[in-house]
C-alpha cells in the first residue's frame, strides 16, 4: 500500500521541491563510508535512469533461485489504467495482490517491496532489493497496527525482515519507531497497548493463541536505549537468563565467554569478571547488556537507539559489533542518527506518523528515495 504524508510536507514552502543539490550532502557522506555501509551489492550509478521509472524500459529481473526472468504481471481484461484499482493484479515476485497504483505511476508490493510501473512491471532499483529479500525471512509483519485506546500509534505496517541482515527503522520523533520495535516481541503488552495484525516468526504468529510471550522474548531479544545492568558482577549479569533455566555450570561458563566475545567486550573484562557491572563505563554497560541478551540464544535482536547516550568512541565500538553480529543474528535497530543507519544497515524503513512510507536498500533510501517525504526527511527539511 502506498503511504503518503500530508501535502504540506511533500512540497516545501513556496511550492518548491528539493533540488538535486539537497541530496548531494547525503551522497557525499555515503561516498566516504566503508564498504559495509554501501550494502555489499552492486547498484546502478546515480547517473543512470532509475530502474522502474515511468517511461523507462527496464529488463525483467532474474529470479534469484533459477536465474530466469520473473513473469510480468498480466493486465486482466477491462482493468483500469493508471490511478485505477488493481485488486486482481499479482506481484510477479511473490504473487501477493498489488495495491492501487499511485498518482506518480508507481505501485509497491506490500510484502516483497518490489516497485512496478504502469504497463511494464519492473523491479527498482536493479532488483537488488528483491535479491536480498529472496532468502529466509526472520520476521514477516503483516497488517500490524498498535493502538492506545482508539488512537493508532502504528498503522497497517507490512514489512519483511531478512535473516542475517541489519534493518534500520528511521523517522522523526513520535513517528512510532519504538512502538513498532516493541511490538515485534510483544513488549507492547506490558504497556497495555492493543495489537492488530500478525508478526510471523518461523511461520507462526507470535500473537496467536497459546503462544508464550516469555518464549517469544527469548527468541526475539531486546536491547534498550539506556543500559540496564544488574547490581551484580559482570559474569552474573550475562549468566542471569542461564541461571533461571538452571543450565549446568560448564554450559554457563562457555556461553558467558562466547556472549562477551560476540558483544566485543571480552578483551576488556576477561581478567575481572567478578567486578561489579555498575562500575563499567556507559559504553561497556551497553555491550554487557547486549551480551546478556545474546546469552539466551535469540535469533533476532531488537535494538532501540543503543548508542544514543554514548560518546563517539563507544558508539563506534557498538556499531562495529552490530556489523559482526549479523553473521549469527538478525538485527533490527531504531535510530535517530541517519548517518548511523547509513553505516550499519543493509535495509532501511522510513516511518512517518505511524505509517511505513518507504522501505528499501539503505543506499537507495539515502541516495535516490522514491518518496518526496523520505527525501525531505533525509535532507533535513523536517524532523
Amino acid at each position: 500500500m502506498e503511504v503518503r504524508g500530508p501535502e504540506h510536507l511533500l512540497e516545501l514552502p513556496g511550492g518548491t521541491v528539493p533540488s538535486p543539490s539537497d541530496l548531494q550532502v547525503v551522497r557525499s557522506v555515503m561516498s566516504g563510508l566503508p564498504p559495509r555501509a554501501r550494502g555489499m551489492v552492486s547498484y546502478p550509478s546515480s547517473s543512470e535512469p532509475r530502474s522502474g521509472s515511468v517511461g523507462v524500459t527496464s529488463p525483467a529481473p532474474s529470479s534469484p533461485s533459477t536465474g530466469a526472468p520473473h513473469p510480468k504481471a498480466s493486465q486482466p481484461a477491462g482493468s483500469p489504467g493508471q490511478g485505477g484499482d488493481r485488486a486482481d493484479w499479482k506481484c510477479p515476485n511473490c504473487s501477493a495482490v498489488l495495491p492501487k497504483i499511485g498518482a506518480d505511476g508507481y505501485v509497491t508490493c506490500s510484502f516483497c517491496h518490489a516497485v512496478f510501473t504502469t504497463g511494464q512491471p519492473t523491479v527498482a532499483p536493479a532488483s537488488a532489493l528483491s535479491e536480498m529479500m529472496a532468502g529466509e525471512l526472520a520476521l514477516s509483519i503483516q497488517g500490524l497496527s498498535v493502538l492506545a485506546g482508539s488512537k493508532a500509534l502504528v498503522q497497517d505496517i507490512n514489512l519483511n525482515v531478512a535473516s542475517n541482515k541489519v534493518t534500520a527503522i528511521i523517522g522523526p520523533s513520535g513517528c512510532g519507531k519504538t512502538t513498532l520495535l516493541r511490538a515485534l516481541n510483544r513488549m507492547t503488552e506490558l504497556s497495555g497497548l492493543k495489537v492488530r495484525g500478525q508478526v510471523l516468526y518461523g511461520g507462526r504468529n507470535i500473537y496467536g493463541a497459546g503462544i508464550d510471550a516469555v518464549r517469544v522474548r527469548r527468541r526475539i531479544g531486546m536491547v534498550f536505549q539506556r543500559p540496564t545492568v544488574f547490581p551484580s558482577s559482570i559474569f552474573e549479569n550475562v549468566a542471569f537468563g542461564l541461571r533461571i533455566d538452571h543450565e549446568p555450570e560448564d554450559v554457563v561458563e562457555r556461553t558467558v565467554i562466547t556472549s562477551l566475545k560476540r558483544a566485543g567486550i571480552w578483551d576488556e573484562v576477561k581478567d575481572e569478571l567478578d567486578r561489579p557491572a555498575l562500575t563499567l563505563s556507559g559504553g561497556q554497560q551497553q555491550r554487557l547488556c547486549i551480551a546478556r541478551a545474546l546469552a539466551v540464544s535469540p535469533k533476532v535482536l531488537l535494538m532501540d537507539e543503543p548508542t544514543s547516550s554514548l560518546d563517539p568512541i563507544a558508539t563506534q565500538k557498538v556499531e562495529d559489533m552490530i556489523f559482526e553480529l549479523k553473521q549469527h543474528y538478525t538485527v533490527v535497530i531504531v535510530t535517530h542518527n541517519m548517518q548511523q543507519a547509513a553505516r550499519v544497515a543493509d535495509l532501511t524503513a522510513f516511518l512517518f506518523q505511524g505509517k511505513l512510507v518507504e522501505f528499501g536498500l539503505t543506499k537507495q533510501i539515502f541516495e535516490s528515495p522514491r518518496e518526496k517525504l523520505t527525501e525531505n526527511y533525509i535532507t533535513g527539511r523536517f524532523g
